[in-house]
């Protein structure tokens, strides 16, 4: 039997019990499940909605009580690459559909909250991040303390997106808080972001030049805080914006942003 393992492009998806009460019923999926003493169980799994799991193996039936579930896995789903396919292709309004599709009738078997994420980082690129925030407030609901960072990113980019400067700085400084050193190295740099969205210049290259001094060992940050310095620089007609354009050129060249330092040199 094929199945599937959490942890697919960097992330780990997961499914607490509390979770497993939240969404209720899904349709009957080939997987796993772990049970919370670590013995994994396959076969076709159904959640209930009291969190229990029914799972058919070997022509036997049982049903495993919500308190004895640590992770519920499905098989996935038959509509997935092509979702994965239209939004790659930028083709929103069709992705999102089958996506919410999935998140249906997949709950508790984890690809729903992959889902979920796909659908609110297609309706950002799509232009409607308002719809985003929603779909991101409760995919963080029923996550809890285990959401993925980057989920939590991708809300604070919609949440950005909006105009809800307040709420998302409220919401960075748990974020910076909580996190390790590069996820608040990203999140000193949303900060920026914040005061370049307002225009407050000087602010934004204070928050940008922070990032790159102060976590100059989180490289994959280095390229992005660089350049928006620069940018910011730029602004307040600062001539060391050209130096800047340039560090991103000469010591991160492969990066996205070394492309965009190069047109501004």
């Amino acid at each position: 039997m094929k199945t599937h393992t959490t942890r697919q492009a960097g992330l780990r998806w997961w499914l607490p019990v509390s979770l497993l009460v939240l969404l209720g019923a899904g349709v009957a999926h080939a997987g796993y499940v772990i049970l919370t003493d670590g013995t994994k169980v396959e076969g076709e799994l159904r959640v209930r909605r009291d969190g229990s799991v029914m799972i058919t193996s070997g022509g036997s039936q049982r049903t495993i009580p919500a308190n004895k579930v640590k992770q519920a896995v499905g098989d996935k789903p038959a509509k997935w690459d092509d979702a994965v396919a239209k939004m790659r292709a930028g083709k929103y309004d069709e992705c999102i559909p089958l996506f919410q599709d999935i998140a249906n009738t997949s709950r508790g078997q984890s690809w729903d909250l992959r889902a979920l994420r796909y659908v609110a980082e297609s309706q950002v690129r799509q232009g409607r991040p308002a719809e985003a925030v929603k779909v991101y407030e409760q995919l963080l609901k029923d996550m809890g303390d285990k959401a993925d960072p980057d989920v939590r990113l991708g809300y604070f980019g919609a949440l950005l997106k909006t105009g809800s400067y307040d709420k998302l700085d409220g919401e960075l400084d748990v974020f910076i808080r909580d996190g390790n050193r590069e996820q608040a190295a990203k999140a000193q740099i949303m900060r920026g972001d914040i005061n370049a969205a307002r225009k407050q210049w000087d602010n934004a290259v204070l928050d940008y030049m922070r990032t790159a001094i102060l976590f100059e060992s989180e490289k994959a940050v280095q390229p992005e805080a660089l350049f928006k310095t620069a940018e910011a620089m730029e602004q307040l007609r600062d001539a060391r914006a050209k130096d800047y354009y340039k560090k991103v050129v000469d010591q991160y060249g492969s990066s996205e942003y070394a492309e965009k330092a190069r047109k501004k040199l």
